[in-house]
């Protein structure tokens, strides 16, 4: 048995690393991939793992906001996170 929330969590704090190096549980370019073709999402919105400069206010204010070298990778907050899981697991 495990948290669904330290699971949440766990691939937020991965996914939203922001050094160039980053030892990854996740690849944000197999996730970018992923979220980007309609053939294998299950319908998943893909510009949503995308940080939202018009939405600012669902990220929680401890994850901060990506680094402007990073500002086209994967950057998620706990709601993404979960429908990703919802069209990853459940559809």
């Amino acid at each position: 048995m495990f948290s669904i929330q330290d699971l949440i969590n766990t691939i937020i704090i991965d996914v939203n690393q922001q050094d160039e190096g980053a030892d990854r549980l996740i690849d944000v370019d197999s996730l970018s991939r992923w979220a980007g073709d309609p053939n294998t999402n299950n319908g998943f919105e893909s510009y949503s793992i995308f940080y939202d400069d018009d939405k600012p206010e669902e990220w929680h204010k401890e994850l901060g906001v990506p680094k402007p070298e990073n500002k086209y990778k994967p950057f998620l907050n706990q709601k993404i996170t979960v429908q990703m899981l919802q069209h990853l697991i459940i559809k």
